[in-house]
């Protein structure tokens, strides 16, 4: 697949997000840390009634909406970022609003970031520290402090070793099955919950290198996907 062609100008670092744009994923804390920053700032993904409802009103000049993508064609951006967002908020919502899933999310984004070694931002939650681990495959930083994440961004704009450390650090987690799991201490055995969930989330994984097929319909073993 030929890699697509990113607006703005060369030299300037590249900030990307991908995934759905619903409320709770962090859109509006994405836009309000681009405001902020000089670097040029990409979201993939979102139908085209979410991305008018974040992109009309946006007055920035470097933040790019680009709208849906499949997910062969969104993979295909992902080496173009020097960092990638997962900003969960607290509460996290399905299309229309219609469920609150927080607690529960799924990591397919997560995985998608981790599988591509990219360096990831990812809000402190507790269902994302099960299986990341801050300065180990990510940074980790609360989901509404705007200093912290500045703070992190240009952190890792400032160190390309740091970036591609936890970038590799990701990719190996990815392929090991368990995307981002701490390494087990006496201390860190995992529940039989933890278990569950790392079974699910393994088998999310699976289904989002299926292909098209399953991201056509939207479900997963009848559950909507929480990209």
């Amino acid at each position: 697949m030929t890699a697509p062609t990113l607006p703005g100008r060369s030299g300037v670092p590249r900030i990307g997000y991908t995934g759905h744009l619903y409320t709770g994923r962090g859109i509006d804390f994405i836009l309000e840390l681009a405001s902020l920053l000089p670097s040029f700032v990409h979201l993939i993904g979102g139908t085209p009634e979410d991305r008018a409802r974040w992109e009309e009103p946006c007055r920035l000049s470097n933040v790019y909406f680009h709208g849906h993508r499949p997910p062969g064609a969104v993979r295909a951006y992902l080496p173009l970022f020097d960092v990638v967002l997962a900003p969960y908020q607290q509460k996290v919502y399905t299309a229309g609003g219609i469920a609150e899933t927080g607690r529960w999310a799924s990591l397919m984004k997560v995985f998608e970031y981790m599988a591509d070694g990219r360096a990831m931002i990812v809000s402190d939650l507790p269902v994302l520290r099960e299986v990341l681990q801050d300065r180990v495959n990510c940074l980790l930083r609360p989901p509404a402090d705007t200093h912290a994440w500045l703070d992190a961004i240009n952190e890792l704009m400032a160190d390309g070793a740091l970036r591609r450390t936890l970038g590799d650090r990701a990719a190996v987690r990815s392929s090991s099955g368990t995307p981002g799991a701490a390494e087990p201490t006496a201390c860190s055995r995992a529940s039989p919950s933890r278990t569950r969930r790392e079974a699910r989330w393994r088998a999310e994984r699976a289904d989002s290198l299926a292909g098209p097929a399953v991201w056509r319909s939207g479900k997963r073993r009848g559950q909507d996907v929480f990209r």
